[in-house]
């Protein structure tokens, strides 16, 4: 049976080729085969030690499915072979890192170690992928400038650098693997090398959002709304 969506975030693709989706807005976990048909879903909402609430980023390394459990706080590590043997995050003491992770929202993996961007605090965590042991963090210092991030996203690791979708600056931010700003990568725009948030639809009209659409030949008594349709001979 195919799998019905309401906001689903993110996919990672499991060593056997099926796929798990983050299910945000339902907080779920589904567990999809390789042709699309639903195999079932990874533990239930809430804040228990095997639940989610509002999972976003997911990573897999061949043996752990990595979640960021976005509504929860934190990320989870869980095992392929036993779904229900979980471990959560643990943010420790690190210096200079005041505030625990809020929202996790993009993961990677590179070298034994989980990159977890945290968007409302405008930073990259770094965890040791064993055991979910912070390592390190970038400054959290929100802006424009280098090495600052403004609600982070989507990661990825390209060969020594950790590459950010840094949305709210419209590019995208390049680390090295410590957590050491490198370079940044295009500018706001919507021509080839610049990145843009495109504006949102302009509002259909009032008779678009009845129930049955708006045909000439019905007259004024199509819409559901009181007030009568517009005449074209009087605009």
């Amino acid at each position: 049976m195919p799998p019905r969506l309401s906001h689903p975030t993110h996919v990672v693709v499991l060593p056997g080729g099926e796929v798990v989706v983050a299910e945000c807005a339902t907080s779920q976990l589904l567990h999809l085969s390789a042709e699309g048909e639903l195999l079932g879903t990874l533990g239930a909402r809430g804040a228990g030690a095997s639940e989610v609430a509002a999972p976003r980023g997911l990573a897999c390394d061949g043996e752990a499915l990595y979640v960021a459990d976005g509504g929860n706080g934190r990320v989870q590590k869980r095992w392929l072979t036993e779904p229900e043997r979980t471990v959560a995050e643990s943010s420790g003491e690190l210096e200079g890192l005041p505030e625990p992770l809020r929202r996790p929202e993009g993961l990677a993996l590179a070298d034994g170690a989980l990159y977890v961007s945290d968007r409302p605090r405008h930073r990259i965590l770094v965890y040791e992928a064993d055991g979910l042991r912070l390592r390190a963090a970038t400054s959290g210092e929100r802006g424009s400038g280098d090495g600052q991030l403004c609600d982070p996203g989507g990661l990825a690791v390209l060969g020594d650098e950790l590459v950010v979708a840094d949305v709210s600056n419209h590019r995208l931010a390049c680390f090295g693997l410590g957590c050491t700003y490198r370079r940044a990568i295009g500018r706001r725009g919507t021509v080839p090398q610049r990145l843009e948030m495109l504006p949102p639809p302009p509002p259909r009209p009032w008779w678009c959002h009845s129930s049955t659409a708006p045909s000439p030949s019905d007259g004024p008594s199509w819409s559901t709304h009181k007030r009568k349709a517009p005449n074209p001979a009087q605009i």
